[in-house]
């Protein structure tokens, strides 16, 4: 449990980070009017499709390392420097358009050079199938406490302080537990234990998504489910503003939505004890999914309603951010086993591809879709037509969705024990 711990606190303020870059910055420096809003949304949307060709080229190279290079933390010490740097200059941000496109780059190529070499090192400390679980566990609730941190602590200090005084906050506490974080992580074992060294080419690439693997079963699972949940971050604000009618609530609800998923990955990775983790999560995703269409009557019920939705959906999410990353790293233990050289650093890449592919499914749609509502309409019935939609965003479309993963996940329970029992994998 103590390498759990020391493992999963650099998620801490790695969550910080994202949370905020993809809510604070964005309308910070459409704030400071050198650039517009759609101006600062189209440069980071650029910035965010070249870091989605950066993941496959980490995972190769961190595959293909030797010598010293095999250590999985030299890679995010490396990163580090440039990931806080471009942060830092961003908040300046006394510059136009190239300015902000370089320094957002910088920092999507930074943090993905440090988080593809973190996941990988989550899925290779211990290699068995419960092993996997609580690394993963670990790594989520630090993360979930982390978002909480920045969205709380400003508040509680200052009560409403300035869009630019919560960000510097923020990333100095970031640096700091950065800093605490790296100092844990040598207490771990860093390079990869087993199967390393071997040569990894492009027939390596191809072959994970060979026809009939559990891995393509999990990853269009994924890509399905990652784009259920993208929907109601995506337009939640509005949600909480149009529908619910307290955009004052946003804040808390979504406090206590992390905090009651941070609560609930224990309990999920102990369950996973005794039941299959597919069938754990799949149970979770139902649930979730049947709760998720109970919003369409918080335009009558209210908050009550909806807080209630809030802490069912919380408690499910707690099996959606730690079972699939999970079995993830199974994948990648058996693959290993039967191969006899390891591509974790592959695997995670291509899974960052596919969470990154998600938020831009989900914005790609919802806003266009929005949009489209107000085209024609008069102001009397743009309201309602505005509601009709974002309850069909943020309620049906996800619930639709999830229910699509999980039937995306029929097969795997089979292939996984197909796998295992070609690999003679003991880790099971």
């Amino acid at each position: 449990m103590k390498l759990a711990i020391n493992y999963g606190v650099f998620s801490f303020p790695a969550a910080i980070s994202l949370l905020v870059m993809q809510v604070y910055m964005p309308s910070y420096l459409a704030s400071l009017g050198i650039l517009s809003l759609t101006a600062v949304g189209s440069v980071f949307l650029l910035a965010r499709l070249i870091d989605t060709f950066t993941d496959p080229v980490v995972g190769y190279l961190l595959d293909r390392a030797s010598g010293r290079f095999r250590d999985r933390r030299l890679w995010i010490l490396f990163g580090l420097p440039g990931f806080l740097l471009s942060f830092w200059m961003l908040v300046d941000g006394n510059y136009g358009a190239v300015g902000v496109f370089f320094w957002g780059t910088l920092w999507y190529v930074c943090g993905t050079v440090m988080l593809v070499p973190y996941y990988a090192l989550g899925a290779e400390i211990d290699d068995t199938y419960h092993g996997h679980s609580v690394f993963a566990a670990s790594r989520v609730v630090f993360g979930l406490a982390g978002t909480v941190a920045a969205l709380t602590i400003p508040v509680l200090l200052w009560g409403a302080p300035p869009l630019e005084q919560v960000i510097r906050f923020n990333i100095l506490l970031a640096a700091v537990i950065f800093i605490v974080a790296l100092l844990l992580l040598r207490n771990l074992p860093g390079t990869v234990p087993a199967h390393s060294g071997a040569v990894i080419g492009f027939d390596d690439v191809k072959s994970l998504f060979r026809r009939g693997s559990a891995f393509n079963v999990l990853i269009i699972s994924q890509l399905v489910n990652g784009t259920a949940n993208a929907f109601p971050a995506t337009v939640f604000i509005l949600f909480a503003a149009h529908i619910l009618k307290r955009p004052e609530m946003a804040g808390p609800l979504l406090v206590l939505y992390f905090l009651v998923a941070a609560i609930s990955v224990p309990l999920w990775v102990r369950l996973t004890k005794y039941w299959p983790k597919e069938a754990c999560w799949s149970v979770g995703m139902i649930v979730a999914a049947s709760v998720f269409l109970l919003t369409i009557f918080v335009p009558t019920l209210g908050l009550p309603l909806f807080v209630g939705i809030t802490l069912v959906t919380g408690l499910m999410a707690g099996a959606d951010l730690a079972l699939p990353a999970s079995m993830l790293a199974d994948l990648v233990e058996l693959d290993a086993q039967k191969r006899g050289k390891r591509r974790t650093g592959l695997y995670f890449a291509v899974w960052g591809v596919t969470s990154k592919l998600t938020l831009a499914l989900a914005v790609g749609i919802a806003f266009p879709l929005l949009d489209m509502e107000f085209v024609g309409a008069s102001p009397d019935e743009v309201q309602s037509v505005n509601s009709a939609m974002l309850l069909g965003l943020y309620a049906v479309a996800p619930a639709v969705l999830k229910l699509v993963s999980v039937i995306l996940m029929r097969g795997y329970g089979r292939l996984l024990t197909n796998q295992i029992a070609r690999s003679g994998w003991s880790g099971h």
